[in-house]
């Protein structure tokens, strides 16, 4: 049986101060979870990636088509005036598509993990493609006061989105990702540890780095590299929650106990099937429903 570990208590804090102790720091290799035994969650036998690719063949041909799809999840006409006069006493949030979402706490918009490419992928013309159409792109956006990225996966940080977008907002990221940031010319970018806290400048909106359980790899060299994070983000009235991508783990737990239950929470289902294969790595529709936070 993995051993279970205790989730790190480490208080936050207004100042970044890293702490290396922290039991996700793993030396040299970089980051752990820190509950899930390491060889349990990294290893993976040749028939649970067959399984795997089988698994997603046979649920990619149930995809419906392009007539259905437009039927069942149409693209809808975005409110701009709500989305530039947002209720500063509320939630406000617009579903771009896959981890991507134009929120507004506090009275500051942000974007969550934002991908306007056509591809998830370090090449154009190979990976997987976006399926349902953008609801607008980049150029419509109003006034972006800061984004946070949740881990490196191409699905979730896009070189061309990124650059697209450069040094307006400001950038919240995961240790270790601040490099990548600033090779390509972004630097109002600020890394933060889990469980650190920071006020976006000039307002009362508190910005959390909390923690989820994935991983993080662009290149076969670089995976556990960086940290993975979910984000918390507290305005005086309401909050937002967002977990990238996460399989079910006892943050949540954590996160409910130490800066409560949010207003809005988006936690990730898709890509959970084989469970046996993606248990350590996302969550089901039922572990969704299962994170307690309300």
């Amino acid at each position: 049986m993995a051993e279970q570990r205790a989730l790190h208590t480490r208080r936050a804090t207004e100042e970044e101060d890293d702490d290396k102790d922290s039991q996700h720091h793993n030396g040299a290799k970089g980051f752990c979870n820190p509950w899930v035994d390491k060889e349990e969650f990294g290893n993976k036998k040749l028939l649970d990636l067959a399984r795997f690719m089988w698994a997603s063949k046979t649920q990619q041909a149930k995809l419906p088509n392009k007539a259905e799809l437009a039927r069942l999840f149409p693209v809808c006409n975005t409110d701009w005036e709500a989305v530039r006069s947002p209720d500063p006493s509320a939630v406000t949030i617009t579903w771009i598509g896959h981890a991507s979402f134009l929120v507004s706490v506090g009275g500051l918009t942000f974007l969550t993990d934002p991908v306007f490419s056509s591809r998830a992928s370090p090449l154009p013309f190979v990976g997987p493609w976006r399926y349902a159409a953008l609801p607008f792109d980049v150029k419509s956006l109003p006034k972006i006061d800061f984004v946070v990225i949740s881990h490196s996966h191409y699905d979730h940080l896009d070189l061309g989105s990124v650059l697209q977008l450069g040094n307006g907002p400001l950038w919240y990221v995961g240790l270790g990702l601040g490099a990548w940031f600033r090779s390509q010319g972004i630097t109002n970018v600020k890394e933060m540890d889990w469980w650190q806290t920071t006020k976006f400048p000039g307002s009362n909106v508190k910005v959390t780095a909390t923690p989820c359980q994935h991983w993080s790899a662009r290149t076969p060299m670089d995976r556990m590299k960086t940290l993975w994070c979910s984000w918390y983000i507290q305005g005086p009235q309401s909050s937002f929650y967002f977990a990238g991508d996460t399989a079910l783990c006892p943050a949540f737990k954590e996160i409910k106990a130490r800066v409560g239950a949010p207003t809005v929470a988006a936690i990730p289902i898709g890509a959970y099937l084989p469970r046996n294969f993606m248990r350590h790595h996302h969550a089901s529709p039922e572990d969704a429903v299962s994170t307690r936070f309300i």
